[in-house]
């Protein structure tokens, strides 16, 4: 249950409405049968990108509402993609796509350059890679294998 929340914006705390936060609590998807007598590990990944929107007029919201995103993923059948960009200075942020939708989406080092994109489901992705100086490099049918880190090697941003 959420009864209260504030994010910070340009360094000023401002309210985050919750909408039913201290009603219904968190709700979380898709769902899964659980079966009796079995154990289960599972991953939940929460993507603040998606999760907190900017209400109002842009620019210049007027409020900022908790819309949560938490993928719900089996760790068992996960795998990675890992790569690592010669020029990260620019807080870069790594995503992994799929049918247009980010799936898993992590800040790159700034100062080693690595990054991780973790527990995805097996199959193909596109890998983006961009700063704030809106350099960027994708890589698709990136392919990803249960229980495997595939590396992509180094990426530069362009």
């Amino acid at each position: 249950m959420i009864d209260s929340a504030e994010v910070v914006v340009d360094g000023q705390n401002r309210q985050l409405t919750v909408p039913s936060g201290a009603q219904t609590g968190l709700k979380l998807g898709p769902e899964f049968t659980v079966e009796a007598g079995a154990t289960y590990e599972l991953v939940l990944d929460f993507d603040v990108q998606r999760s907190i929107v900017a209400t109002g007029p842009r620019p210049h919201p007027t409020g900022y509402k908790l819309k949560p995103h938490i993928r719900v993923v089996p760790k068992a059948i996960t795998g990675s993609i890992s790569g690592n960009v010669t020029n990260p200075g620019d807080q870069p942020y790594a995503y992994a796509l799929q049918d247009g939708d980010t799936l898993a989406s992590t800040m790159v080092d700034t100062l080693s350059g690595n990054f991780m994109l973790a527990y995805l489901q097996a199959g193909y992705y596109s890998v983006l890679v961009s700063d704030t100086k809106n350099r960027s490099v994708t890589q698709d049918s990136v392919e990803v294998t249960v229980g495997e880190d595939n590396n992509i090697g180094t990426v530069t941003l362009q």
